[in-house]
Order: C-alpha cells, then structure tokens, then sequence
C-alpha cells in the first residue's frame, strides 16, 4: 500500500487503523515531500487517537519503535505526542523500565514541546517513581533554564521536584538514627539555584520531628513559612502510608494554593484583611471543585491534578484533624464532602479513570475503609476496558445523584468575563480537556486586547493560545 492510499483511508477515511499495515507503512522511509504534503504531525496525531481508543497501547509502542528506527527524523517531530500518552500507558502497568525508555527522549530533547514534557514529567511524579524524576530533573535543568524561549520560572517544577528528593533523603537517614546532614543536601540542590539560610533548616528539622499535635497556632508574620512547616509534617505523615516526598509534597502545594486563593487578603480599598485563622482550611464545595477544574488543564489534559487534589484531600484533612488544625465537627463536615467530589469526578471522567490509578497505591487513609478502598479500585480498572455505553454509572438524566452533585458542586451559570479567561473548564462542565484543533485546522481566535482573527491556521496561534494570549471562540 502506498502512504496517499494509507492516509486516504485511515486518516482522511477516518477507519479505524489496521496495525499490521500501519507497520508496513512507517517501516519504509517517508521523504520530505509526503511529510509536508500529508502534514506528519497531524498523521500521527490520528493515528494515536485511534490507538488510544482502542487502548492498543502495546501495539502503539511497537509502532514507535518502528518508526524511530526507520524514519528518526519524523519520530523526531512527533515523539513528545507518542511517548506522552505511552508514558501514561506503562505507569498505569507500573513497568517502571519502559516509562523510563521512553523518558529518555524527553531527557535528550527537552525543549521540542517542554509543556508536554513537564505534563509527563509529573505524571510519572504521581506514581511513584522518584529516582526517575530526580535524574530527569537534574539532567533538563540548565537547558531548561537557560533556553530563551521559556518564561523565567518555567525550571521552577523541576527545583521543587528535586528539592523533595533530597529532603526525603535526608529523613531516611533521620530515621537510620542519623543526623540530618544539611550540609549534604545543600550541595545538591545548589545546582538548582535553591538557597536557604538556617532558619530554614530549623523549619525543616522541627517538622520533619515535632508531634503532629504539636502543631498548634501557626498563623504568624510569616504565614508561608508556617505553612511549609505544615508541609514537612504531612510529607512524614504520607511517608508512613508509603507515599514519597515528591507526591505529598505537591499535593499540599495544590491545597496551598486552594487555601491562598480562598482568602481575600487585599479589601477593595486597597487595605489588608486580617485573616480568618478558624476558617483557614475550611472547604467550600464550589469553590473547591472550581478550584480543581482551574488545575486540570486548558490546552493540554492536566485531569490527573484535580484526581490528586479530590484523592489526596482525603489525606491532607485526615492529617488536619490529627495535628488538631481542624476540630472534629469539621473534619466530620469536610471528610464526606471530599469523598461526593471524589464520586461526581469518577462519574464525569469514567472513560479515562485508569489513568488516574496512582491515588490507589497510597495506604488507605483513615476516613475510607478498606472495602471501599477495594471497590472504587475496581471501578478503576474496569475503566481501562471502557466502551461506549458500559459505563457502571447510569445516564445523566437517569440518575438524581448525579444531579445532586453537580448542584452541590457546579455553578449554574458562567458569568461573561469567567467565559473570556483561559480556565481549564467551565464550573458547569465536566473536568475534562478541551480537543487541540489539528496545526493545520483554521480557526478564530480573539486576543485579551478584543482583536480578532478568523481563517487562520492553528499552527500561527498555537504559541499564543497556549500561553493564554488568546483564545479558540469558533
């Protein structure tokens, strides 16, 4: 078969791609001339969707091998889109060798899509795999943060990342019933440019050895470093429940985040508000789940955020209740509202729960039973066999629960200026990524300053759109 007859038909014709002829095609080499008359990149994307619908991920991956083998320089254009998805694939099987093969290409060429990278890099975070991410980080750095074309904290993940490595390290060896050696660890995040003085490490050491009930009044002058103080002590508590440092420490950066951006710190006359101490941590249905749709993406499908904040919330309030930060009445309100947050986003995201598996290899958390446990695992897995139609939970319209949850926790309208800002979704829809327009699709765009551009090719915009510039309006 030819590559204009095989495009023709899979990709033009939209039928589902045959493997074995797909092998054939990508095993011969592809000239110049077809890769920009049949645009590679959008070729590919095609043909990724219809392996990912399949779930043919093991098939994909052979494809890919082929295709680096004998045609290098397109699976140079398109491996960041191939390896991501895979990536995602071979963690959810936990074959840790193969999700670091395939990271090797984003370590070798950091810069050919550094957003899909960073999307990948953290994936592989959430499951587990911190020596991987350490050496992906430490090797990326300087290029990443010396590149021209990256926003000046674009290498900020990867010195957070690293600085949670070294951290758990240096606890291990607190546990050995070792000295904490900051010495050591300062020698290797200096690289990073990560510079700390020694009130810092005093912060370190007090909440990676004080009680969690000693963690009392802590709304002071400096309420981040407190904060942080927090932060040290819910990473030891994970680590008890065999979660690492890398995991549970950008879990409390997503709930940092939460609380920071629920408190109205500046009046409208420009004063500051004095903050509401006994209400700091307090959750607000809508807010929260508005919160966790602003994290899961705009352009590019950041879901596994908002899985983390709704699964990992069940953790941090468990761990607030235990250091007496939040009173038993609260707990009592705010554990179950998690677990019904945790229930419409498996209800709105079923098809894709699989890739979300990692919230299961922590330890059960104290306010879920292991039964529980057990069952939404279940429900889990069975979403990697999804087809349409064999979802576990009933129609929209069929189903009141569901209802009851989209009114507890989804706006019911969407005010003009919140339809103009570039949020991941919209409080009304389901936490899901919007489809990325095909480089050469035409599309309308409008810009923050209301210029408007219409017809024209999504490769011309793609930069602007997804640095929030402008937005997709057609």
């Amino acid at each position: 078969m030819e590559f204009k007859e095989f495009w023709d038909r899979y990709v033009a014709g939209k039928t589902p791609v045959d493997h074995e002829v797909a092998l054939s095609i990508f095993s011969l080499p592809i000239s110049e001339k077809i890769t920009e008359e049949y645009d590679i990149v959008d070729t590919m994307l095609s043909l990724l969707n219809d392996y990912n619908k399949s779930r043919a991920f093991e098939e994909l991956f052979e494809l890919v091998e082929v295709l680096k083998v004998h045609n290098p320089s397109v699976y140079s254009r398109v491996f960041h889109y191939l390896n991501e998805d895979l990536i995602t694939y071979f963690c959810y099987r936990g074959d840790e060798e193969k999700v670091a093969y395939l990271a090797e290409a984003f370590i070798e060429d950091p810069l050919q899509d550094y957003d899909l990278l960073l999307m990948a890099l953290k994936k592989v975070n959430f499951y587990g795999y911190p020596s991987l991410v350490g050496r992906w980080a430490s090797v990326i750095y300087d290029e990443v943060n010396d590149s021209p074309d990256l926003v000046g904290a674009a290498a900020f993940d990867l010195a957070i990342l690293k600085n949670y490595q070294e951290l758990e390290k240096a606890y291990d060896r607190h546990c050995e019933g070792k000295a904490f050696d900051w010495q050591h660890f300062d020698e290797q995040m200096a690289s990073f440019d990560f510079e700390v003085d020694d009130v810092y490490y005093d912060l370190l050491e007090a909440g990676l050895t004080d009680k969690f009930e000693e963690a009392n009044a802590f709304f002071t002058e400096n309420r981040r470093r407190n904060l942080e103080y927090l932060q040290k002590m819910f990473m030891r508590y994970m680590h008890s429940r065999q979660v690492p440092f890398n995991v549970s420490g950008v879990i409390w950066d997503l709930f940092y985040a939460y609380w920071e951006s629920s408190e109205e710190e500046i009046d409208e006359y420009g004063e500051e508000v004095e903050i509401n101490e006994e209400e700091y941590f307090h959750l607000e249905p809508k807010g929260f789940y508005d919160f966790a749709g602003k994290q899961s993406g705009f352009i590019l499908d950041y879901r596994f955020n908002a899985a983390a904040i709704f699964w990992g919330g069940s953790y941090v309030y468990d761990f607030l209740h235990v250091a007496n930060l939040i009173s038993p009445e609260e707990h009592g309100q705010f554990r179950p509202m998690i677990q019904r947050a945790q229930k419409l986003f498996m209800k709105e995201n079923y098809d894709s729960l699989w890739e979300y598996s990692f919230v299961h290899q922590w330890g059960i958390p104290d306010s879920k039973s292991e039964p529980q446990v057990a069952e939404e695992k279940a429900v889990f897995a069975r979403s990697f066999e999804w087809v349409k139609g064999s979802s576990p939970f009933p129609k929209k319209e069929d189903d009141p629960e569901w209802q009851a949850l989209r009114n507890e926790f989804q706006e019911e309208r969407i005010s003009p200026l919140d339809r103009l800002l570039p949020k991941a979704v919209p409080p009304t829809q389901p936490i899901r990524a919007e489809k990325k327009p095909g480089r050469n699709e035409k599309v309308d765009v409008k810009y923050a300053d209301g210029t408007v551009k219409r017809g024209v090719k999504y490769k011309k915009v793609q930069r602007d759109v997804e640095a929030g510039k402008c937005e997709i309006i057609n």
